[in-house]
């Protein structure tokens, strides 16, 4: 069971949810957080079971129960001054696009998935701006290796496109950054999870 200092009432049972790595070592060397078995340091499982608890009027904890044991401790404390938590976010999303292919090593696309492009095009008659809205999606296989093809990849010229909003979106084990932007203005990136991509999360 792991237990969180805030309600999840939008998870359900049989989402997949991930633990980030909580590594961490002082000026003494000491490690904050123990691995206590083998495995990745990214950890996914399923939930079997939510529990919401009311502590006061404005205090709630969530408790999940897991599929399966945790291989890191996960924790959450302070040291030298500073708050290390392991982060906790849901994999499971309303919209699914998937680059199958891409994880075939046989396919003349391995490792080349797709990729979005949001540009500005001022130059043009009549100029174009362009935008970006995503809610409640994963991208999965998204992104070409060894390219300037992220999974989503924002560049503006200027401050005359409408707004953007990415929110609640799961970029997962794509083959660049998940996620960068340039120039960009607003722009909304908020309570997003990257798990497992080549080049990393944001650039």
């Amino acid at each position: 069971q792991v237990v969180l200092p805030f309600a999840v009432a939008a998870w359900s049972i049989g989402d997949e949810v991930v633990f980030s790595p909580t590594s961490y070592f002082d000026s003494t060397g000491k490690t904050w957080s123990r691995r206590t078995g083998k495995g990745a340091s990214d950890e996914v499982r399923k939930i079997q079971n939510i529990t919401i608890m009311y502590l006061s009027a404005d205090r709630l904890q969530t408790t999940i129960t897991l599929s399966a044991p945790l291989n890191h401790t996960h924790l959450c404390e302070v040291l030298q001054g500073q708050l290390f938590c392991g982060a906790v976010g849901v994999m499971t999303r309303s919209v699914r696009f998937v680059s199958a292919d891409s994880e075939n090593p046989a396919s003349p696309s391995y490792g080349f998935g797709a990729s979005m492009h949001v540009i500005d095009m001022p130059a043009v008659s009549p100029p174009r701006y362009g935008s970006l809205n995503l809610n409640n999606v994963e991208l999965k296989n998204f992104g070409k290796a060894n390219s300037q093809h992220y999974a989503i990849a924002m560049r503006y010229e200027n401050f005359n496109h409408p707004a953007s909003t990415i929110v609640n979106c799961a970029f997962n084990a794509g083959y660049n950054f998940a996620f960068r932007a340039a120039n960009s203005y607003n722009l909304t990136f908020s309570s997003n999870v990257a798990l497992g991509n080549w080049g990393g999360g944001v650039y």
